[in-house]
């Protein structure tokens, strides 16, 4: 059976650390119900310990090779043994790295970079934690609509019920 859930930052900590404590169950210790495959997102490029992950599939080629080690990183910890899976998409980045695969991984590895202080940075996390917190406040599922279009056309008449001035 494939027992799947979702590893994200979204997810609170004691939901986060229990999947990653599944993970790291022996072989004799699992249950038939206990979750074989997450789906993450860059989470777990943050050094988390996942025990038994044997199989990384990635969506796309990561955007270097820092984060692309960091994510197969994660895969064969306890026993060395591990298979990573990437699929290429067709932007250009991907098919260099589908067609020069070792271009990806040798050389010496540069950390990424960031700059806490990078006003564009935190001006993202600060509207992804206030659209968190509204969500969780409780927000009606047509409070957001579908389409950006219609955002761009109540744009200039700034009625106060509708996205994004709800929200702002």
């Amino acid at each position: 059976r494939v027992m799947a859930r979702e590893h994200t930052g979204l997810l609170e900590r004691d939901n986060r650390e229990e999947l990653e404590r599944i993970f790291k169950k022996d072989n004799g210790d699992l249950k038939p119900w206990d979750t074989n495959l997450i789906s993450c997102t860059p989470t777990l490029e943050m050094g988390i310990d996942i025990g038994n992950l044997s199989t990384v599939i990635l969506c796309s080629m990561p955007p270097g090779q820092a984060q692309y080690l960091q994510r197969t990183g994660r895969a064969g910890r306890r026993d060395g043994n591990a298979l990573t899976i990437t699929v290429a998409n067709t932007k250009p980045h991907d098919l260099y790295f589908y067609a020069e695969p070792m271009e990806m991984i040798q050389g010496i590895v540069e950390p990424p970079k960031i700059f806490l202080r990078a006003s564009a940075v935190l001006e993202r996390q600060f509207v992804a934690y206030c659209m968190d917190s509204w969500i969780k406040r409780g927000v009606a599922e047509n409070a957001i609509p579908r389409g950006v279009g219609a955002c761009l056309n109540i744009l200039a008449k700034r009625p106060h019920d509708m996205f994004p001035f709800n929200f702002l």
